[in-house]
């Protein structure tokens, strides 16, 4: 943003052919604006690919005569990535900062308010279903792999392991993992 000042003189007279010399000095500063820019923001369910989400958008404020060609921001605006993160408050953040936007419009003294745009990955739920009725008889019972279907992974992934054993007293038991 640049200031311009005019100065400007004029000379009056008068009838009794009187003199008079002023000068006039005007200047003219930039307006000053704020203009918002909000990073885009989503959030998807895992799927073992990475995943993003790009761009921003500008607000101008009304009656200025800014446009969104007035502003320069990053060649890149996107925030990506695989598997659900705990930084962040469990997002991936695009890192937009107002250091990073400019104007190419000299009238205005543009100040950017910034919000970040950001991506959360969210768990992928599964289903585990078994093909076993077993009354409970007082003997340890173990679930197999091969009685024990899984639908809901993400291609190319398995699950593997033990799933349960139960040992307790007749009853309906529910076992989950919450980490």
């Amino acid at each position: 943003a640049i200031s311009l000042t005019i100065v400007r003189s004029w000379t009056m007279t008068d009838t009794c052919q009187n003199a008079t010399t002023k000068e006039q000095t005007i200047t003219v500063k930039p307006a000053s604006v704020t203009v918002t820019i909000t990073g885009n923001t989503a959030s998807k369910t895992y799927n073992g690919s990475e995943q993003s989400v790009t761009g921003y958008t500008v607000s101008i404020p009304e009656g200025v005569s800014l446009t969104e060609d007035d502003i320069v921001g990053p060649a890149v605006a996107e925030a990506k990535g695989t598997n659900v993160t705990t930084a962040n408050g469990g997002r991936y953040m695009m890192e937009l900062t107002a250091e990073q936007f400019s104007t190419t419009n000299a009238n205005y003294d543009v100040s950017f308010d910034v919000t970040d745009g950001w991506l959360k990955i969210t768990k992928k739920s599964i289903t585990i279903s078994l093909d076993s009725n077993k009354v409970y008889d007082g003997e340890v019972f173990t679930v197999t792999a091969d009685q024990r279907h899984v639908t809901g992974l993400v291609e190319g992934q398995s699950l593997s392991g033990q799933l349960w054993t139960s040992s307790a007293a007749p009853g309906v038991y529910v076992s989950h993992d919450d980490s």
